[in-house]
């Protein structure tokens, strides 16, 4: 399958395994095409990032990523060590995410974390409405995410980033004493126009993030997320240990003869191309997750609602799926719109009557005007 007929079967993949693999596709042809033998390699090292992050988020539903390299060129955040366009973090920022105001917090971000003297510098973006105009006005984030970044050698950093359930945790007291801004701040996208820096180094830093939690009088045990919340086998994380692994990441990041991801199977530059075998390598992870742990299901997390597969279906996958009709470039990278789309968000529900939106879940009647199912049925209405 050309990169040019896989557009249809690509973009249907985003709202069910949330992943757009034409998108990916295309980008891996455009890096090899402009940047020759180094593009290849940008696109394999995508491709694994990708794959790796997939796994993590979607999958396991780990609430902190991996860690990721990036660099500094003149005050400007790229992935990989190369100043060009394709690689530069900024673009992959939609312009319309929270109506510009994730982008301009961004550039604040990038600000703070080159400005003299800081070594540390956090930045957040809360749960919620992901905008006011379409498509972000239907689109919800169900978790906040907390980014770090640790300047390392040269004009490299290493960052992460941290899901946080805001409804079970109060991450509001902890950044406001990391801050010391005054414990009523307006709320929590103060810190999405406002990044924090910090001047001591990672190993000092991490100590008094440590004990952040207990100054603000969160107990121990309370969950700062709960990975596959809906399942048996959910997982539940706190405060220390979620620092804890931040610590150990950041060691063996630093450390390069310590490789933290797991190894993949090689891909050929071909497959880079092919949106059917980007989401063909997906399905195959989903498969194997299930076996390993003796699932007939799997939910994805960070998906809507409906992303439940059966092991059966995994076997010969052939899901068509709806897409998400956004144009986002740039490459992929924890700070990325796409990357808080795919794995963080919940479609909000669209009354054909009334029009007005709901956050996920509603039952059976409009929480806005109260048509049911099957009056709007009915009336002739398009219902779910």
């Amino acid at each position: 399958m050309s990169l040019a007929t896989s557009e249809g079967f690509g973009q249907e993949a985003f709202r069910k395994i949330g992943v757009n693999s034409f998108t990916q596709a295309e980008r891996a042809q455009k890096l090899m095409s402009s940047l020759g033998p180094v593009g290849y390699d940008i696109a394999a090292k995508e491709h694994e990032a990708n794959e790796q992050g997939y796994r993590r988020e979607f999958i396991v539903d780990e609430p902190l990523s991996l860690p990721h390299f990036y660099y500094c060129f003149q005050n400007e955040l790229y992935s990989y060590p190369v100043k060009h366009d394709l690689v530069k973090i900024s673009p992959s920022i939609h312009p319309g995410e929270r109506d510009g105001r994730t982008l301009a917090g961004f550039k604040r971000f990038e600000e703070t974390t080159f400005s003299p003297g800081n070594q540390v510098t956090l930045w957040y973006s809360p749960a919620g409405k992901a905008g006011q105009t379409p498509p972000f006005d239907t689109i919800s984030f169900d978790s906040g995410r907390l980014y770090f970044n640790f300047k390392t050698n040269g004009n490299e950093s290493v960052n992460l980033d941290l899901k946080v359930k805001e409804d079970d945790f109060p991450i509001d007291r902890i950044l406001n004493y990391l801050s010391g801004t005054p414990e009523k701040s307006p709320d929590l996208f103060y810190y999405l126009d406002h990044p924090i820096g910090f001047s001591q180094e990672a190993g000092d830093f991490l100590s008094f993030l440590e004990h952040a939690a207990e100054a603000v009088g969160i107990p121990d045990d309370l969950p700062i997320y709960v990975a596959r919340r809906n399942d048996a086998d959910r997982q539940t994380h706190t405060w220390g240990q979620v620092v804890k692994q931040l610590r150990e990441f950041l060691t063996r990041a630093v450390d390069k003869t310590v490789k933290i991801q797991l190894p993949l199977t090689p891909v050929l530059a071909a497959d880079l191309t092919s949106a059917e075998t980007i989401e063909e390598r997906i399905y195959g992870m989903m498969h194997q997750f299930m076996q390993q742990t003796g699932r007939r299901t799997l939910s994805l997390y960070g998906c809507s609602a409906t992303s439940i597969f059966n092991l059966e279906d995994l076997i010969n996958p052939g899901a068509k799926i709806i897409t998400a009709g956004l144009d986002l470039s740039g490459p992929p990278n924890i700070f990325a719109t796409v990357y808080r789309l795919e794995n963080n968000r919940s479609e909000e529900f669209v009354c054909p009557n009334c029009r007005k939106a709901s956050p996920p879940p509603v039952g059976d009647n409009c929480p806005k005007c109260g048509i049911s199912k099957d009056a709007a049925k009915e009336k002739g209405m398009k219902t779910c």
